[in-house]
C-alpha cells in the first residue's frame, strides 16, 4: 500500500498489527528489532506517537482505534475519514489498524497521551469484560473517562440447534454445545456467563471450536447446538448475518433458535457482576423461521471519545455521521446498521460525550437523564 506511516523503514500498521486479540484474524508479526531494547510495547508506543502528532499546526487529526485490516469496523472507518476529509474544515481522521478491543481497551486504560485526539471502537460488554479481566484479557483493565459518541450496530446472539429435542435453554445442560473461540467475547465468553451466572446452569459439554466450526460441526451431528453472534439495527429493521449462520440458512436443514440471554438472566448477570447488557427482544420474522419472539442481550458497539476530547469536534464529528449514514453505505454496506434507532442505543446524558448530546439535541434526539 502506498503512503503508509512508517517508523524505522516498517509500516506503523504492521507494529499495531503484533499482537493479536482474539477477536479477529490479524496475522502476527515480529519486529522488535526496529527499536533495540524497547520490546514490543516499547514500540507501540512510538507508533502511536507518531501516528498522533498533527500534520499541520492548524489541522486537527482525529485516529480511531479500529480492528484489523480486512475487518468491517476497519473498512467502515477508513471511507468514513475519507468523507471526513472532504467535508468538515480542518479536521482529518485516521481508521487505525489494531489487533482488536484487548489492545483498544488496554490504550484507553493507561495511555494518556491518545485521550486528546483518538477515538477507540469498543463495545459496553468489552470494557466490562476488560473491568473483570475475563478472557482475552490478561488482567483487570478499568476505561474511566470515556463517553459514548454513537453505537454503529447492535451485538447479539442466541443458539441454534436441529435437535427437536432440545426446545428450551435449560436443556442444553446435557447436550455437547458448540461455542467460537475460547477468547471471543460474542461467540464464548459472554455465552457461557449467560448460561452460567444467568441461568445457573453446570454445562458438561463444550466445546470452543469457531463460529464457522461449530455451525458445520451442528451440520455433521458432532455437537447438538452453535452458538451464533449477530448484528442487527436497535430497532431490528436491518441485521449483517454471519458467515455461519448464512451457511445454515443455506442448508436446508430444519433448526430452531434457542435464546441464552432471557431478560431475566440478563438481570441476573448485570446484578451480580455489574455488566451492563441491554434486554432486546428480536420480533417473530427478523430471522429465518423465527416464528415467535426472543428475549435476548444487546451489547452496542460504540465509538467512544474521553472526556478530554475536543467538544467542538465531537460535535462536528456527530453530526456529520448523522447526516451521512446513508450514503457511507456507498462505501461499506455496514453503515446500514448505523441507523437512526442504533446511535443513542442504551445511552444516557452522562454516557453520553458533551458534543454528541448537542449534537442529538440539536436534531430532535431525546436522550435520558440517566
Amino acid at each position: 500500500m502506498k503512503n503508509r506511516k512508517q517508523y524505522n523503514g516498517i509500516p506503523v500498521d504492521s507494529l499495531l498489527a503484533e499482537r493479536t486479540s482474539g477477536m479477529g484474524n490479524c496475522q502476527k508479526t515480529n519486529h522488535r528489532a526496529a527499536c533495540p531494547g524497547l520490546g514490543v510495547a516499547g514500540n507501540w508506543c512510538l507508533a502511536l506517537a507518531l501516528i498522533t502528532t498533527p500534520a499541520m499546526a492548524d489541522e486537527t487529526t482525529v485516529n480511531i482505534l479500529t480492528a484489523p485490516f480486512g475487518t468491517t469496523v476497519h473498512a467502515k472507518y477508513s471511507g468514513f475519514a475519507r468523507e471526513v476529509a472532504d467535508s468538515i474544515p480542518g479536521v482529518r481522521v485516521e481508521a487505525l489498524e489494531t489487533p482488536g478491543w484487548v489492545y483498544n481497551s488496554t490504550e484507553m486504560a493507561r495511555n494518556e497521551g491518545i485521550r486528546s485526539n483518538t477515538l477507540a471502537a469498543i463495545s459496553p460488554g468489552a470494557l466490562f469484560a476488560a473491568s473483570q479481566g475475563l478472557r482475552p484479557w490478561r488482567g483487570p483493565t478499568e476505561v474511566e473517562g470515556w463517553k459514548a459518541l454513537w453505537a454503529y450496530y447492535v451485538l447479539t446472539g442466541y443458539f441454534v440447534t436441529m435437535n427437536p429435542d432440545i426446545d428450551e435453554t435449560e436443556k442444553l445442560v446435557d447436550s455437547r454445545i458448540g461455542l467460537g473461540r475460547a477468547t471471543q467475547t460474542h461467540w464464548s465468553v459472554f455465552p457461557r456467563l449467560f448460561l452460567e451466572n444467568g441461568y445457573g446452569l453446570e454445562l458438561s459439554g463444550v466445546d470452543n471450536l469457531g463460529p464457522s466450526e461449530a455451525m458445520r460441526a451442528m451440520l455433521d451431528g458432532v455437537v447438538d447446538s452453535a452458538i451464533v453472534s449477530d448484528s442487527f439495527t436497535y430497532d431490528f429493521s436491518a441485521r449483517h448475518a454471519p458467515s455461519s449462520m448464512m451457511e445454515l440458512e443455506s442448508s436446508g436443514r430444519d433448526y430452531h433458535y434457542l435464546t441464552h440471554a432471557s431478560h431475566a438472566a440478563i438481570d441476573a448477570l448485570n446484578e451480580s457482576m455489574g455488566s451492563s447488557f441491554l434486554k432486546m427482544t428480536i420480533p417473530a420474522g427478523s430471522l429465518p423461521g423465527l416464528e415467535q419472539p426472543m428475549e435476548t442481550y444487546g451489547d452496542p458497539a460504540i465509538i467512544y471519545a474521553h472526556e478530554d476530547f475536543s467538544e467542538e469536534v465531537a460535535y462536528e464529528l456527530v453530526k456529520f455521521m448523522m447526516n451521512n449514514w446513508e450514503s457511507l453505505q456507498n462505501h461499506h454496506s455496514s453503515w446500514e446498521l448505523t441507523n437512526p434507532s442504533t446511535w443513542v442505543a442504551g445511552q444516557t446524558v452522562e454516557t453520553l460525550h458533551p458534543g454528541a448530546v448537542r449534537a442529538y439535541r440539536e436534531a430532535g434526539i431525546e436522550i435520558p437523564e440517566r
